[in-house]
């Protein structure tokens, strides 16, 4: 139950320091893209196309929390051996934060693999993953050179985790929707 509750707090306090002009601005472009690419390209083609905006918007919101929003460190900071935030443990409440970054940035992309799925419809695993790698790696690289938050690759994996489990949510769901 602690780590449920860490991971609301991570993830509360990061919500509420993205400016809601920000995020009121996001809706807007949002609806209106929406319904200017559905009345244009028709239904599918439309929707498809939506899933594009929304995933260019969903990046740019990622960019802005995991960068733009974070005071600098004094120096670079990184940790490059994978799995290391499960292997050091100095006292449990670490252990328990750690874990609900983890969580965090797993739930974070799963929307970017959904949205791939859902905007490129003859996408592959492989291709995917590219996507997924490249926008991680550019943010943990961003992290780097402006000297905001941890360049590490458990944010890497976990991210990449994230957009398996939404690619995955759109190929089961679209097997379901086929068979029905």
């Amino acid at each position: 139950m602690a780590g449920v509750t860490e991971l609301k707090v991570y993830f509360l306090s990061s919500v509420n320091n993205i400016p809601s002009l920000l995020v009121w601005g996001f809706v807007v472009v949002s609806i209106i893209g929406l319904g200017v690419l559905v009345w244009r390209n028709g239904w599918r083609e439309g929707f498809r196309a939506s899933a594009v905006q929304l995933l260019v918007e969903w990046v740019i919101l990622i960019l802005y929390t995991a960068v733009l929003l974070r005071e600098p460190h004094s120096e670079r900071q990184w940790h490059l051996l994978p799995l290391w935030s499960y292997f050091h443990n100095p006292e449990n409440s670490y252990f328990i934060e750690a874990a609900a970054v983890n969580a965090l940035n797993v739930i974070m992309f799963v929307p970017v693999g959904l949205l791939l799925g859902i905007g490129f419809k003859d996408l592959t695993w492989k291709s995917m993953l590219m996507v997924g790698a490249v926008i991680s790696v550019s943010i943990e690289l961003l992290q780097f050179v402006f000297k905001k938050g941890l360049c590490e690759s458990d944010d890497l994996i976990h991210n990449l985790l994230g957009c398996l489990l939404g690619f995955a949510i759109y190929k089961l769901t679209l097997r379901l929707i086929r068979y029905v």
